[in-house]
């Protein structure tokens, strides 16, 4: 009975149609991919590994930092532990999760084989740069549509700026190199394995699609488990807001992947290739 009652809700059917459509259309893009000849014997996961040392350190090491503020996140969650945070709690919490990835490319540069490099040249540095303006660009401006438009607020006590506590700008950060990190895996993959064309090119363009639909959707959820974050319709949040917030995801995978990333079918060097970080921030 339970089960029925969960199929009946108008949300999930609706989400169940729009995933339904998306990775239909990204299946229906995938005929149209020509495997290369010389990644016959390349498995998916080989495919995802960065050539460029530096880089891959970095991934690795933003998927493994994710483990742990997933878990912390579950706990403070899980056990109600937010309903006697103040403001500072907010910010230490965050401030501390946020804090390895920050200083990791000065402080530790040696997790991902940089420590001979100029600390402007290094991978981890400038990948988390790129992070840190983008993120911000979506907490400044970006979280206001959500405010405006799905109506959604805030009860959690913090320092708040421009309307958004300070520990959310943190907090956004450690997301979003988790979600920059799979979806950089995946169009490498993608670029692995198969010819360049137009029928590679369609087939990214809709997985980069599904990818920020996923995404946004997967937060816009898993955060309805906290009260403190709420929506006046969750319907529209989940339906039309993930499209609106996948938007942001759809500008920033593809360019994100292109970060230091060797091109096709070249070596990578020693250290991080330079990159034009201020075109990539302002686009």
């Amino acid at each position: 009975m339970e089960l029925t009652s969960f199929f009946a809700d108008r949300t999930v059917r609706a989400m169940i149609g729009n995933f339904a459509t998306i990775f239909s259309a990204v299946g229906g893009c995938g005929l149209l991919l020509t495997r290369k000849a010389e990644s016959k014997s390349l498995g998916f996961l080989a495919a995802t590994t960065c050539s460029c040392a530096p880089k891959k350190a970095t991934e690795d090491f933003w998927l493994g930092w994710a483990v742990c503020w997933v878990c912390s996140f579950g706990v403070i969650i899980g056990f109600g532990m937010y309903e006697w945070f103040d403001r500072w709690h907010y910010l230490l919490v965050c401030g501390g999760l946020v804090a390895p990835l920050i200083l990791q490319p000065i402080l530790w540069p040696g997790l991902t084989g940089e420590a001979k490099v100029p600390w402007h040249e290094r991978h981890s540095f400038k990948a988390n740069v790129w992070i840190a303006i983008f993120s911000f660009i979506g907490n400044w401006w970006y979280t206001h549509y959500f405010y405006s438009v799905l109506e959604a607020s805030y009860s959690m006590p913090g320092h708040d700026v421009n309307a958004v506590p300070i520990a959310m700008f943190l907090a956004t950060h450690f997301y979003f190199t988790l979600y920059h990190a799979l979806a950089a895996k995946a169009l490498r993959a993608v670029t692995k394995l198969y010819q360049p064309g137009l029928g590679r090119s369609t087939f990214v363009c809709a997985l980069v699609a599904a990818m920020a639909y996923s995404t946004a959707f997967t937060e816009s959820a898993t955060i309805s488990a906290y009260p403190c974050y709420r929506f006046s319709d969750i319907h529209q949040a989940y339906t039309l807001g993930s499209a609106f917030y996948g938007i942001y995801f759809i500008v920033s995978y593809p360019l994100f992947f292109d970060l230091d990333e060797p091109p096709e079918g070249e070596p990578a060097s020693a250290k991080a290739a330079p990159d034009n970080l201020s075109a990539k921030a302002k686009a």
